[in-house]
């Protein structure tokens, strides 16, 4: 019973990601694996994570050496002169008559500065925690990056590209072993990854000499929890997206090496794209009003179940809200039983869950 999981950015060996995947495996164990085994089966054979954070942006010593040392900042800031002191050097070089215009300016200026001075206070007293919000930061970005930059072509795939290939390669012989479906759970960046495989890269990769095996992988059941494969697709930024053209003027560099729509006199119509059912039978899409980082899929692919999770949590909690809520696997069995049930056809599934 082969399920996998695909993590989001920032997981690292090194930091809570090892308890993290521990609950995942045990949850998925526990409500998700006893739907999908087969009678001849006794207990699940495959629950395995796709992890990347090993392949991906990597930072000298895990540490951000361009986040400024506060040591380094501390030392700047006496070095240079206080506003008021540059202010009156200012006033000393400029001729007499433009010193009224000058302090005419000065007021509104430093006006704005007294406003500006509790928030800036403020910010001296909380910059110790500049550092571990930054790494933060930077790790959450720099995977973001580090993927889109080096994900590679289907004739030469990136090291990302190609670990998650392989699990899911190891994934379809124990399905074609054990005639268990093959079901993957994804996290955030980690369904942006997903997406570009089942369109883009096994579809290209499966065409060339020597790997035309790869055209019968296919994923019965995807979850894509708290993903931005919608916010990419709008983007178009995804590899199916790329049609290798190249920037002939400032718009097209804003459209198709940013992937930043221009202004138009006329908005243009979304339209839907079909359904990557070359590699996948049934979607579900899981974003949660409360996530800001999790975006619906429908306006852009049809036939997706896109669905709203509802986590009862705070913006700051509800990303990763789905880990240790059995309600959220327990749904996630209860759908799977329902596309089982028809046979994972994405039709009959969509007219049951979608039935009043």
């Amino acid at each position: 019973m082969p399920i996998i999981f695909v993590h989001g950015v920032s997981g690292r060996k090194y930091n809570n990601y090892v308890k993290t995947w521990e609950v995942i495996e045990g949850n998925l164990r526990k409500y998700v694996a006893p739907v999908i085994l087969t009678p001849t089966s006794n207990e699940p054979s495959f629950i395995e994570e796709a992890f990347w954070g090993d392949v991906s942006v990597p930072f000298y010593m895990n540490r951000r050496a361009s986040i400024p040392n506060d040591e380094r900042v501390m030392k700047l800031i006496k070095q240079k002169s206080s506003w008021i002191a540059r202010k009156i050097e200012q006033f000393e070089h400029i001729p007499e008559s433009d010193r009224d215009d000058f302090l005419w300016d000065l007021i509104p200026e430093a006006g704005k500065k007294l406003i500006d001075l509790p928030g800036y206070l403020f910010g001296r007293v909380v910059d110790p925690l500049r550092r571990p919000l930054n790494e933060n930061v930077t790790l959450f970005l720099g995977d973001i990056f580090f993927y889109l930059a080096r994900r590679g072509t289907a004739d030469n795939p990136g090291k990302i590209t190609t670990q998650l290939l392989e699990k899911l390669i190891e994934a379809h012989n124990i399905k074609i072993e054990t005639g268990e479906p093959l079901i993957v759970f994804s996290h955030s960046m980690g369904g942006q990854l997903v997406y570009d495989i089942i369109s883009y890269y096994l579809p290209k990769i499966s065409q060339i000499p020597g790997n035309e095996k790869l055209k019968d992988i296919s994923i019965d059941f995807w979850c894509a929890a708290a993903s931005q494969v919608g916010l990419f697709k709008e983007m178009k930024v995804f590899k199916q997206d790329d049609d290798g053209s190249t920037a002939q003027s400032k718009q097209d560099f804003l459209e198709l090496d940013l992937g930043v729509a221009t202004w138009k006199d006329e908005i243009e119509p979304i339209e839907q794209i079909d359904f990557p059912s070359q590699h996948l039978k049934i979607w579900w899409n899981l974003w949660d009003d409360s996530d800001y980082l999790s975006f619906t899929v429908e306006p852009f692919i049809k036939e997706v179940f896109d669905d709203l999770y509802d986590s009862g949590k705070s913006p700051a909690q509800s990303h990763t809200s789905h880990f240790d809520d059995p309600d959220f696997y327990k749904q996630f069995a209860l759908l799977i039983q329902e596309a089982k049930s028809v046979n994972w056809d994405r039709q009959k599934f969509l007219q049951e869950v979608l039935s009043p």
